[in-house]
């Protein structure tokens, strides 16, 4: 099965409720690809959910904090690679190291530049839903 993981730009997206967005959700939930994060990672989803921007509700938070913590992977994290120029954009790509991950789906220019690390490639959201309708 694919492994990707998702960068905190990108889930900010699916909050934004974007269809494309939607439907990257929509193909881990129904198990297309295995969503890899961290408790790092997992701290920046919840910050974003918190934003005052998104004004949910509380019952709301919980669910997508719930959702979460089911449909997502937890790895651990013990890579330490500098590969970004944005050095806060590391953790993504050491959470995909440790996590085994095919690919980082991201919207952030400084990842996006990278294109490929370590056999992981970081691709857009468009290009990696492209890539899971083509493995099924």
């Amino acid at each position: 099965m694919i492994r990707a993981l998702i960068d905190t730009n990108v889930f900010a997206s699916i909050l934004f409720g974007s269809p494309v967005m939607k439907e990257l959700f929509e193909s881990c939930a129904t198990y297309k690809f295995t969503w890899v994060i961290s408790e790092e990672i997992y701290s920046e989803y919840k910050r974003a959910i918190e934003y005052k921007k998104f004004n949910f509700p509380e019952e709301i938070k919980q669910k997508l904090l719930y959702s979460i913590e089911e449909l997502a992977e937890f790895v651990h994290v013990s890579s330490n690679v500098t590969v970004s120029r944005d050095k806060d954009d590391d953790k993504f790509i050491n959470c995909a190291i440790d996590g085994n991950c095919n690919f980082v789906v991201s919207g952030d220019k400084d990842l996006l530049e990278i294109k490929e690390y370590g056999g992981i490639c970081i691709v857009t959201v468009k290009e990696f839903l492209e890539i899971i309708k083509s493995n099924n």
